[in-house]
């Protein structure tokens, strides 16, 4: 396979104007949107010019739904304006994510025993966005290197050394990285980020059909090759979705539903989607039949109330900057 025909220049001392040309091959591409995905999450030290993951889990996941806010306005790195939307799944996500640093925020959720339900979607927040914001960032970079590249996304030993280090330090790393399979490039990834490039070519009339299209694609491959076997089969997660099932147990949980606005809640009930009284978050056609028809829900939405939705995410997108300190869950989720 032939190496992507892309190259940058750098740096390679203090000297102004000193400058050399980089060949960047498909590891080296890789490390990179892998690298913009953990600098995201991550605290830049002045001081010591290294970045360090930040530790509340609540605003990960905020800054998480700020970055997909941003891929899908296009105001995020390698973005094109004018192509606003096109990163379809990326506006449903945001309020996806925004609902999950929510629901950690719950009292009744930080509450032991069932920490081990925030810890769960804290670490199934964490690895879908280091799979999918990598995958983001690489094809707006450059689509025709990607193409090259997707089938030979690098395992570990093959990233470039800093990002290697960083990334096997990340949260949950060990065993989470290998049972994911190193983030493998599935095939619906390949189908969802092929549909981009006829999003850009349809007419106004189809172009719809064809961002819905690469949504429920992007959905698939999240719940089924990410979140399924990181968190849903994990006994302790799953257990403890189960418990707060039983009749009593479930005042510990927050009400299920997707509200698309940067709160958590809403008095307007054309935006939310409430989950089926009869779900089973734990089993995958269970959950999908919710997700299915969220995503329609935010496709309607997003046809008649298209502006309201996009300044929710503007709001959101802010949150790529939020500072790594605690938020008081009566703050921000009512009891």
């Amino acid at each position: 396979m032939p190496e992507p025909k892309i190259s940058v220049t750098g740096k390679t001392n203090n000297r102004p104007n000193s400058e050399v040309e980089l060949k960047l091959t498909c590891p080296v591409m890789w490390s990179l949107g892998t690298q913009f995905a953990y600098d995201r999450l991550s605290n830049y030290n002045i001081k010591t010019h290294h970045f360090r993951l930040i530790e509340n889990y609540e605003v990960r996941a905020r800054r998480i739904a700020g970055t997909y806010a941003r891929f899908y306005l296009e105001t995020e790195q390698c973005s094109k304006p004018d192509k606003k939307g096109r990163f379809y799944w990326a506006g449903l996500a945001a309020f996806a994510s925004k609902t999950v640093a929510s629901t950690m925020e719950f009292k009744r959720v930080r509450a032991l025993p069932t920490s081990k339900v925030r810890s769960g979607l804290g670490k199934g927040n964490l690895w879908l966005f280091m799979d999918i914001a990598a995958t983001h960032w690489y094809w707006a970079a450059d689509p025709a290197s990607f193409q090259q590249c997707a089938a030979t996304r690098p395992i570990t030993a093959d990233y470039v050394a800093a990002v290697r280090d960083g990334l096997t330090k990340l949260d949950w790393y060990d065993p989470s990285f290998n049972t994911l399979k190193q983030l493998p490039i599935s095939p619906e990834i390949i189908e969802a980020f092929n549909l981009l490039e006829v999003i850009d070519t349809v007419d106004d009339n189809e172009k719809p059909r064809k961002q819905l299209a690469h949504l429920l694609a992007v959905a698939v491959h999240e719940q089924k090759n990410i979140l399924q076997p990181l968190i849903y089969d994990d006994p302790d997660f799953s257990y403890w979705i189960k418990v707060q099932r039983v009749p009593g147990v479930n005042y510990f949980s927050p009400e299920l539903k997707l509200v698309f606005t940067h709160k958590p809640d809403t008095d307007d009930p054309e935006l939310e989607s409430k989950a089926p009284e009869d779900i089973k978050l734990e089993s995958y056609d269970s959950r999908m039949k919710w997700i299915n028809a969220a995503a329609e829900k935010y496709h309607g939405l997003m046809q008649t109330r298209t502006k309201t939705l996009e300044d929710e995410l503007a709001t959101m997108a802010e949150w790529v900057h939020m500072p790594d300190t605690t938020i008081l869950p009566n703050e921000v989720m009512p009891e």
